[in-house]
C-alpha cells in the first residue's frame, strides 16, 4: 500500500495522530507543539515514499534543508525516546498495512513491563496502555473502513 500513499494521506494520518488540523501543520507557524507533527510527516514521506527532500519540501511549503533537518531530528528522537519511536513506528505500520502491527503492541507491552519491573513507576504501563488502546481502535476502524469499501 505504501506505493499508493499520497503525501496528503501521510499528512492527514500524522495530524490525526497528533490531534492537529492539517491546515495548522501546513501553516508557517513554528509553535513547539506543531513542529514534531510536521517533522514526523516529513520523515514518513521520506521513509515510506522515498521522496527526495526537494519534493517533500514543495508539499510542505518548506525548503529542502528544513526537510533534511526534520528527518535527522525524528531519527535522533526515535533513537533517544522509545515511546516516541513506538508511536512513529505504529503510525508507519498503520499507513503501510492499513492495520496496526501486533509486533508494535507486543513491543510496547514488553517495554512497559520491563520498565515497571526495574522501577515501580506506573507511568510506563499507563503509556503502554494508551498506545495499545490506540492500536486497537485503529484496527477496528480499519476493519470497518474495509467493510464499507467492499459494500460499494
Amino acid at each position: 500500500m505504501s506505493n499508493r500513499l499520497t503525501v496528503a494521506q501521510i499528512q492527514a494520518a500524522v495530524c490525526q495522530e497528533w490531534n492537529l488540523p492539517v491546515e495548522l501543520m501546513m501553516s508557517r507557524r513554528r509553535w513547539g507543539w506543531i513542529i514534531p507533527a510536521r517533522q514526523v510527516a516529513m520523515y514518513l514521506c521520506h521513509h515510506i515514499r522515498k521522496l527526495p527532500s526537494t519534493t517533500i519540501g514543495r508539499h510542505f511549503g518548506r525548503d529542502h534543508s528544513t526537510v533534511l533537518s526534520a528527518i535527522a531530528k525524528v531519527s535522533s528522537l526515535m533513537a533517544e525516546d522509545e515511546m516516541f519511536a513506538l508511536r512513529v513506528t505504529a503510525l508507519e505500520a498503520r499507513l503501510q498495512s492499513d492495520a496496526p502491527s501486533i509486533d508494535v503492541a507486543r513491543a510496547v507491552f514488553l517495554r512497559a513491563l520491563n520498565d515497571y519491573l526495574t522501577s515501580p513507576d506506573i507511568s510506563p504501563v499507563l503509556k503502554a496502555q494508551e498506545v495499545i488502546r490506540t492500536l486497537s481502535a485503529t484496527a477496528k476502524t480499519s476493519k470497518l473502513a474495509r467493510v464499507e469499501l467492499s459494500d460499494d
